[in-house]
C-alpha cells in the first residue's frame, strides 16, 4: 500500500474513533454507562490502530496497553494507567458473566466510570492526532 493510501486508511480509523467517542458521550447522557465505557475503550482502540496502520503495521488484539507496547512508539509515554483503566472495560461491560452474579453490567458501571472513561479516551485520541497533524 502506498504511503498516501496508508495515511487515508489510518485517518479513516481515526474518524471512526471520534464517532465512537461521540456515541459514548450520547450513551453517558442517556445513563447507559456500561456501553458508554465500552465505546470509550473502542474509541481509544481504533485511534491506536490508526497509528499502526499509518506505520504500515498490522494491529492485532484489543488490549490498549499491549497495542502501545507492541507499537514501540513514544507518543503515549506515561499513559500506562490510562490504557489499563480503559482495558478493563472491554469484556465485563458487555457480558453478565464478567460481573458478580446476579448483576448485569448496566447495574455495575456508574456515571463516574463513564465520565472518566470518556476523558481518558479523549486524551488518547488527542495524543494520536498529534501523530497525524
Amino acid at each position: 500500500m502506498s504511503q498516501e493510501k496508508q495515511k487515508r486508511e489510518a485517518l479513516r480509523w481515526l474518524r471512526q474513533a471520534k464517532e465512537d467517542l461521540i456515541s459514548a458521550e450520547i450513551l453517558n447522557r442517556e445513563k447507559r454507562f456500561s456501553l458508554s465505557c465500552f465505546l470509550s475503550h473502542q474509541a481509544a482502540e481504533k485511534a491506536l490502530k490508526a497509528v499502526w496502520i499509518l506505520k504500515d503495521k498490522d494491529p492485532w488484539g484489543h488490549s490498549l496497553k499491549k497495542l502501545v507496547e507492541d507499537l514501540e512508539e513514544k507518543f503515549l509515554k506515561g499513559a500506562e494507567k490510562d490504557l489499563i483503566y480503559l482495558d478493563k472495560f472491554y469484556i465485563p461491560t458487555r457480558y453478565p458473566n464478567g460481573v458478580p452474579y446476579p448483576l448485569i453490567p448496566e447495574e455495575v458501571y456508574k456515571e463516574e466510570d463513564s465520565k472518566k472513561a470518556l476523558k481518558v479516551a479523549e486524551k488518547i485520541i488527542k495524543r494520536v492526532e498529534k501523530v497525524f497533524f
